[in-house]
């Protein structure tokens, strides 16, 4: 914006139309900001996805994202749609079935992690706060 002389009586109107591009601006930017976020986290989780050998990419490969606009703001969710049960039980570990348990191997919560460094890297960049 460029410097601008305005009339006492305008000023309530001038800051208001400010505001708005203000938060137009806000409101896209974290929009695409919550978008490559997502993108990146879906790929940090898929690469480091358990497999039980070098072929098999059916969980790895099964993650996806989704993005949505709702009244607070824009947000993503990542999931597992070909085996969406079995990533919280990797993730946490489980019971076998002849007693013992089975290790959780982490690989959810350090991509999440990443994750949302990534999505308040991008905020600034796309806010320039």
């Amino acid at each position: 914006m460029g410097n601008r002389l305005i009339e006492i009586d305008d000023f309530g109107r001038s800051m208001k139309q400010l505001l708005a591009a203000v938060e137009g601006d806000v409101q896209e930017g974290s929009t695409r900001a919550v978008r490559k976020a997502a993108q990146k986290g879906r790929s940090l989780v898929s690469k480091n996805s358990p497999r039980r050998d070098h072929n098999e990419r059916h969980y790895a490969d099964g993650w996806t994202y989704r993005t949505k606009n709702t009244a607070d703001g824009p947000s993503a969710e990542i999931g597992n749609k070909t085996k969406p049960g079995l990533a919280h039980l990797l993730e946490k570990g489980h019971a076998k079935v002849g007693g013992g348990r089975v290790p959780g191997i982490k690989h959810i919560e350090p991509a999440a992690e990443e994750t949302f460094e990534t999505f308040v890297e991008l905020m600034n960049e796309e806010v320039r706060l």
